[in-house]
């Protein structure tokens, strides 16, 4: 995990995509390289310091089923010195210099022979990831207790639901 988020921060202090390459799926190095294209056309450099990773929690699994690759994400909790710099005249355009920032990321993983770094989403796009179960395959089939705490995860119930179907699930003893 560690070399991927290295390689990935370095690819963009360098604007250089090809460093994080080993460690992308295709379609995700295809947006990078976009996106450090249009900082270098726009004569900007990205300038990430001292980047450090944090807290990690693995927060979904998918398993690959009907053609599709299994898939891990977790969020990151990062700190990091982040700016933007005229690349001509090293000016600051955004940012604070000296000011450590904490940030989460949610990056998933897809299986592609080897695990690689197949999306990295901010937290508003990526907290959907939060509401998903983290078993499949064999250990997908739950207990009542495990599927009601599932459905209470991702919002399907309220907690009053949750509570009454929960005591009603107790009261016929193991279903499973």
């Amino acid at each position: 995990m560690r070399d991927v988020f290295f390689a990935v921060q370095r690819s963009w202090i360098e604007r250089d995509p090809k460093i994080g390459e080993p460690y992308m799926t295709a379609e995700l190095m295809a947006r990078q390289k976009l996106r450090i294209e249009g900082l270098i056309s726009q004569h900007r450099v990205h300038q990430l310091e001292n980047p450090l990773i944090e807290d990690l929690d693995f927060v979904q699994y998918t398993e690959g089923d009907e053609g599709a690759q299994p898939t891990v994400t977790v969020l990151l909790d990062i700190s990091v010195v982040e700016t933007i710099l005229d690349a001509d005249s090293g000016a600051l355009v955004a940012g604070h210099p000296n000011a450590k920032l904490r940030n989460k990321e949610y990056w998933t993983f897809a299986w592609r022979e080897s695990w690689l770094l197949d999306e990295v989403e901010q937290p508003g796009e990526g907290a959907r990831h939060l509401k998903a179960p983290l078993v499949g395959g064999d250990y997908a089939e739950l207990s009542p207790e495990s599927v009601l705490r599932e459905r209470y995860a991702r919002g399907e119930i309220e907690l009053d639901e949750f509570e009454l179907e929960l005591a009603g699930a107790l009261e016929r003893g193991r279903q499973y």
